[in-house]
């Protein structure tokens, strides 16, 4: 099913996995990428060297887009540079629902995408 979200998340499917915390690391989430949806996994209950080789998993297991979650309140930047440096594309806060659409064009432009509140990554 091709919709404006699809084209924008470079998707098949208009499925975006919930990240459920620890039930789902990156075998879950890199099936539903692998699938066609955007595949999604919670990194904010691991330590930073467990959250990086989880993230590392996940980008192995498929080459299509996927999310990564990170809660704001808990070791945000530290999980934030993490995934960055897992090969992330962005980190987008989701109380600031005017910057994804903005966020996921500069990263589909090939850039590198951090929400201002995150600038001391």
């Amino acid at each position: 099913m091709k919709t404006a979200l699809t084209d924008k998340l470079l998707i098949r499917h208009p499925i975006i996995q919930a990240p459920i915390g620890t039930c789902g690391g990156p075998e879950l989430a890199g099936a539903v990428s692998n699938a066609g949806a955007l595949g999604s996994m919670a990194i904010w209950a691991y330590a930073p060297d467990i959250a990086a080789r989880l993230v590392g998993e996940l980008a192995a297991l498929t080459s299509r887009p996927f999310s990564v979650n990170i809660r704001a309140d808990l070791n945000q930047h530290e999980h934030t540079r993490v995934a960055l440096d897992a090969g992330a594309r962005g980190y987008l806060i989701k109380d600031h629902a005017d910057q994804i659409l903005e966020g996921i064009q500069h990263v589909l432009d090939g850039e590198i995408y951090v929400s201002q509140e995150v600038d001391s990554y």
